[in-house]
């Protein structure tokens, strides 16, 4: 199965690695960034894996210059397995979209059935 959406990096060109394997909880402090305050994040579905089965939401520290693409690769969720994200309920396409503190972050894996 396929992401639904085209994801972009505008002038970076970087791409995500497809790691498999959870990060945990240890993923959400950096110890080598300065936090410039939290953003809450749910990840959906089979996501929750990536952040020790949290079903619900959950406060993440962010660094200033913390974007999407950043915290999917903390999580080392492979974007094979995103289907949506909005930020404050706005579905948007760009990983590099800045997160700041108090947004609220909603990843979305993809649903199969038949």
């Amino acid at each position: 199965m396929q992401s639904l959406l085209n994801w972009t990096l505008t002038g970076s060109g970087t791409t995500l690695n497809d790691r498999s394997g959870s990060a945990g909880p240890q993923a959400l402090i950096r110890k080598d960034k300065k936090t410039a305050g939290k953003i809450t994040l749910r990840l959906y579905s089979n996501l929750a894996r990536y952040a020790g089965d949290k079903t619900r939401p959950f406060q993440v520290p962010v660094g200033s210059s913390e974007t999407i693409h950043g915290l999917i690769q903390r999580f080392r969720i492979p974007m094979s397995e995103i289907s949506m994200i909005f930020v404050n309920n706005t579905l948007t396409r760009k990983l590099d979209t800045p997160v700041r503190p108090g947004d609220e972050l909603k990843i979305f894996g993809l649903v199969g059935g038949g």
